[in-house]
């Protein structure tokens, strides 16, 4: 049965006459400390003179109900001690507040007392335009890089922006069916076909922006059904919107069933407002990315907010004030001028929300800022008219993405997006799939009809996550054949840090082994526990304990990886394998000969900095002449590795 959706109200001025605003009083500006001797989890909110009472809920955050409340405490009270914790345990808090003007206030909190991240990410899909390759091959294979050595296991598939949506979501629901229980997170890298679905308008602008709007979520829904037959509507002013039986646009308002991947999208069409084309906007992106996780560039823990709805009811700035308090809190949570602030200060977040167009935010922003001017924050999220439907022309949204260091932007207000997670480790895409899939565990409009829909989208990289520690590098595995030990060795993190964790696994099996149970404080760690007859991969990660305005949690770094194989010395496989490498200086080719056949070899190319740029496992290759191209590296001095075997090439 097709779901619709009926409450289509206008961004209505309802005005009220109170001292805070709407938003301000929809929202508990949640915050916690944490103790670990005699372990406890403090929240504490700021004192709101109207508030009648306070209810305290908590929860597994796996768990989609939030059961009786904990504790019952008078308007008067701005904390709440739960000493019922352990440490190494998350939980997940929903603070209620009644008021005198029957307006409830929430707020969500997940902490933890020295809490571990999840070092396993799982499989991700990462999607890509074939119309970015081979133009984008080094700047691709430096995102994948980046994906594993975050934990994620990277699985490529290629589509054409003139597929058809269900042969799109063929090609997802094929990779994703391999490994369906690891397969968590979906990225679609640029002009991946747009699904569209639905008959409504959640900008409330009807009848000329009512039918199918933009619905990445159908690539994120592996098992649903998605209707095309019963739609008929041609009443929107963008044809775009259009949606009658058998189009290819789909029926559904509200999803039909859970979203099953993390997905986000970077797409840089149909953005002529700026001068540099698709490619060099998506070349730009890639490379703020890679900055921003390797620590290039470190923005102020501050959340900034611009609330030009002031007067309207439904608050919608509450999305920024819930989400703010718990990753900064409340007093790093700003009420300040959206685009003055990005100019002149990096920060990680930021809200704004104004009457809208496709190209702007009233009194906030506009795609021609985006164009001119450099902002420096990092995640953003906007609402207005319009400009939620994200696949039209010089989008805002979009344009977000297209300059300055913004990585990430989403419609938010209608409904409230559930970022809290972020504040202890979890990745944005996690709590993009939280807030798609929210049933009503969590505030999403005071209309109390805006959850589950279609057009709930995050732009950005799903992997990213709110902090990030430098990363050690130029890891080096040697193993003694004697002994059976691979010895390592690495080039510090250029942070101070608690030590290292190092992480080991077969190449042929997609699951990383913690070899320390405490972090290593020194740059070498020798691991005697190898087995015969394997090829190992290896990588270091720094960790620190990451203190939050949620709680503590140890932060992992970007990892470094080297490549062992078990059975044979560096001596023993260059006299094996006999390799010749040629030609050396080269252009775009090399042939690697061998008088033996390259089973079960692994090749990794690094540039002189320790950064891995090619990698290829010969799992069947029984060959003993191989042929690497390598013409999307830029030109200089490379090396070579080939399971023990170091060699320095150059490119000319």
């Amino acid at each position: 049965m097709i779901k619709s959706l009926f409450c289509f109200s206008l961004l209505f001025l309802n005005f009220i006459s109170k001292s805070q605003t709407s938003s301000y009083n929809n929202s508990v500006l949640l915050s916690a400390t944490v103790q670990s001797v005699t372990p406890r989890i403090i929240l504490s909110w700021p004192t709101f003179t109207a508030a009648t009472s306070y209810t305290v809920y908590r929860k597994a955050p796996s768990s989609t109900s939030w059961g009786a409340p904990i504790a019952t405490l008078p308007g008067s009270a701005n904390s709440y001690t739960d000493n019922s914790v352990s440490v190494s345990t998350l939980y997940e808090y929903n603070v209620k507040r009644a008021t005198t003007f029957s307006v409830t206030g929430n707020g969500y909190l997940l902490s933890g007392i020295e809490t571990k991240l999840n070092f396993n990410k799982g499989i991700l899909i990462l999607l890509i335009d074939d119309y970015f390759t081979p133009a984008l091959n080094t700047e691709i294979n430096q995102l994948v890089a980046d994906y594993e050595n975050d934990g994620w296991f990277v699985k490529k598939v290629y589509a054409n922006r003139t597929d058809l949506v269900t042969t799109v979501k063929s090609k997802i629901v094929a990779a994703y069916n391999i490994d369906a229980v690891n397969t968590k997170a979906l990225m679609l890298l640029g002009h991946i076909p747009v699904p569209y679905s639905g008959d409504y308008a959640p900008d409330g602008h009807v009848p000329d922006h009512k039918g199918a709007w933009p619905s990445d979520v159908y690539y994120g829904d592996i098992d649903g059904f998605w209707s095309d037959a019963v739609v008929n509507d041609i009443g929107a002013s963008d044809p775009r919107h259009d949606n009658i039986p058998g189009d290819g646009k789909f029926d559904d308002d509200v999803l039909p069933s859970p979203v099953d991947l993390n997905v986000g999208r970077v797409d840089f069409y149909n953005l002529p407002a700026f001068s540099k084309t698709e490619t060099q906007l998506m070349k730009s992106y890639l490379y703020k990315l890679h900055s921003f996780k390797m620590r290039g560039f470190i923005p102020l823990d501050k959340g900034i907010i611009e609330d030009n709805f002031i007067g309207m009811a439904e608050g919608f700035a509450g999305s920024g004030y819930t989400n703010f308090s718990p990753m900064f809190g409340a007093a790093n949570t700003i009420d300040a001028d959206y685009k003055t602030s990005l100019l002149s200060n990096s920060t990680l977040w930021s809200y704004g929300c104004g009457g809208g167009s496709y190209t702007s935010a009233a009194s906030i922003i506009t795609t021609t800022d985006f164009v001119t001017d450099s902002l420096k924050g990092v995640f953003t999220s906007l609402f207005g008219s319009y400009f939620g439907d994200s696949d039209s022309q010089n989008n805002l949204l979009r344009a977000a993405l297209a300059n300055g260091s913004i990585l990430t932007s989403s419609w938010g207000g209608r409904p409230y997006w559930h970022y809290h997670p972020m504040a202890m480790g979890e990745d944005i895409g996690y709590c993009t799939k939280l807030t798609q899939n929210n049933s009503g565990e969590y505030f999403s409009s005071t209309l109390g009809c805006w959850c589950g829909l279609i057009q709930v989208q995050q732009l950005g990289d799903p992997s990213l996550r709110l902090h990030y520690i430098a990363p050690p590098s130029n890891l080096i595995a040697v193993n003694n054949p004697v002994t059976g030990a691979v010895s390592l060795s690495w080039s510090p993190s250029s942070e101070v840090v608690l030590g290292y964790n190092i992480y080991r696994r077969d190449t042929t099996v997609k699951m990383w082994t913690q070899l320390n149970t405490s972090p290593i404080t020194t740059t070498t760690y020798t691991d005697n526990t190898i087995s015969s007859s394997a090829v190992y991969s290896y990588m270091v990660r720094a960790t620190r304990m990451q203190t939050t305005a949620s709680g503590m949690y140890y932060n992992l770094s970007l990892g470094s990886k080297n490549i062992v194989n078990s059975t044979v010395s560096v001596e023993e496989l260059n006299k094996d394998l006999n390799l010749v490498i040629s030609p050396n200086p080269f252009n775009n080719k090399l042939s690697i000969v061998s008088d033996k056949n390259f089973q079960n070899a692994y090749l990794v190319v690094m540039n002189v900095i320790g950064e891995q740029v090619y990698e290829e496992y010969f799992d069947a290759n029984k060959n003993n002449k191989h042929e690497v191209d390598l013409s999307n590296l830029k030109p200089g001095i490379y090396i070579v590795k080939i399971n023990n075997s170091s060699y320095k090439i150059i490119k000319e």
